[in-house]
């Protein structure tokens, strides 16, 4: 069963309820009313009558004649719904009705009857309500000279009123309740059209298509839901598109991780199948050995940056505590000493007292590793550059530099700008991925600033 539904549904039983308390009610009401006042009504007219033959009784004055007296007066009245009756000797002295005299006093005893308080005097007289023959009524009574005079008065078409009044409401209520129906259904179909587009852009964003998006006009709380789906359906797409990349990265990780093993395994299984099937002079075993043992440390560097790597990746916690910079960049050029000789590379470092909070090994990898790359990039006989500046710690060579496009890569893992060179001299293309990782622990920033031909510039941001 749908929402819109079943909201109608709601409405309609909701109005509908109220239509028939109303109903019962205002019927209720009126047949209250209605039967009070015919009451009076009665009662009113029973008086005049009743007042009309005592004054004529007492003027004649004469109780012997009562009995035809009474009968010559009604007679005179036609009044066809007056009763008189001899309570002395129960005779029907005048009725035209089809009721007898002991039914009449059956009905409307008279002195049993509760007595009420006429509006104009103070006359006591008996009224009972009754039914014959499905029809309403109401007898009047009292005692005028000695004889029991009664009025019948038939009050069927108050029923009948309140009949018509009942069905006339049953009518309009029904005729009422299928409007607001109309009414109802029209509104919410108009309502519910932009939760049904949100369903749809639902459906398709569900089944791939994460660019879809809602339309909002309305500024009530669909509009604002569909805000909310938006920005929802914003971060879905960001979120796969993030997945998306990772996953691309994964692969190319894979396949240049792959390709890495591969190349000094491929160089030690030669060398080993070599060594076992062609008579090599001792000259050619040492250089083989030198070659397997090269390899094979290539191996246990490349093993090493990818244990750091991940174990950095999997958000292990490290022992922040203040450290000096000046003693982080000396650890540095001493774990590249040798490679330094070798180029003969000038190094200017220019650091005072400033420290910064955090791992002091972590630190001294990330240095060297940005210290080797620019030793690397230098030629021989070259300078690089060590300092620190408003919190920044720079590290600047005067090398070949590098392309824009090789800037946004140059992070990547296994990313070599010049693979021959870099794996010549051992280099596996880690070195700046486990910087990030290092410095992502840190809560530092990096950024790269390098031109083809002048050289490369690395700075470090630091609190």
């Amino acid at each position: 069963m749908k929402l819109k539904f079943k909201i109608t549904l709601i409405c309609i039983l909701a109005i509908f309820t109220a239509v028939i308390i109303s109903d019962v009610i205002i019927v209720s009401y009126y047949a209250k009313k209605n039967n009070e006042e015919v009451m009076v009504s009665c009662k009113e007219q029973f008086f005049d009558t009743a007042k009309s033959y005592e004054s004529e009784f007492n003027r004649l004055g004469r109780e012997d004649y009562r009995d035809i007296f009474a009968d010559t007066y009604f007679k005179k009245m036609q009044n066809e719904y007056v009763i008189c009756i001899n309570p002395e000797t129960d005779k029907e002295i005048y009725n035209h009705t089809v009721f007898s005299a002991k039914e009449i006093e059956r009905i409307c005893d008279v002195e049993s009857l509760q007595e009420g308080s006429d509006p104009y005097d103070v006359i006591s007289y008996g009224v009972a309500k009754t039914q014959w023959k499905s029809r309403e009524i109401i007898i009047c009574g009292r005692s005028v000279g000695g004889i029991n005079v009664y009025q019948v008065f038939d009050v069927t078409y108050v029923k009948e009123e309140i009949k018509n009044l009942l069905l006339s409401m049953v009518i309009v209520s029904f005729v009422v309740i299928l409007i607001v129906i109309v009414l109802v259904w029209t509104l919410l179909k108009k309502a519910f059209l932009p939760l049904q587009k949100l369903s749809e852009s639902a459906k398709k964003i569900a089944g791939g298509n994460y660019s879809e998006r809602v339309s909002v006009s309305n500024k009530d709380e669909i509009g604002e839901l569909g805000e909310q789906f938006n920005v929802m359906a914003d971060a879905v797409e960001e979120r796969i598109a993030k997945l998306l990349e990772e996953e691309r990265k994964k692969n190319v990780f894979m396949g240049n991780l792959t390709h890495e093993l591969r190349t000094p395994l491929t160089a030690i299984y030669g060398y080993a199948q070599t060594m076992r099937a062609v008579k090599l002079t001792k000259e050619e075993k040492e250089m083989a050995l030198k070659y397997v043992e090269k390899e094979s440390l290539r191996l246990s560097r490349l093993s090493d940056k990818m244990l750091q790597l991940m174990g950095l990746k999997e958000g292990g916690s490290i022992e922040k505590r203040q450290i000096k910079i000046k003693s982080i960049f000396k650890d540095s050029v001493n774990a590249c000493s040798s490679y330094i000789q070798s180029k003969n590379i000038i190094i200017e470092m220019s650091v005072g007292d400033e420290y910064l909070i955090g791992d002091k090994d972590l630190m001294t990898e990330a240095i060297i590793n940005l210290l080797s790359n620019a030793i690397r990039a230098s030629a021989e006989n070259g300078r690089v550059k060590l300092y620190v500046v408003d919190k920044e710690i720079v590290i600047e060579d005067e090398g070949a530099g590098m392309e824009k496009e090789e800037v946004d890569k140059i992070s990547e893992p296994f990313y070599r700008i010049d693979k021959s060179r870099s794996r010549k001299e051992g280099g596996a293309g880690l070195g700046l991925s486990l910087v990030r990782e290092i410095l992502l622990k840190h809560n530092m920033e990096f950024k790269i600033d390098s031109k083809l031909g002048v050289g490369t510039r690395i700075i470090i941001t630091y609190e």
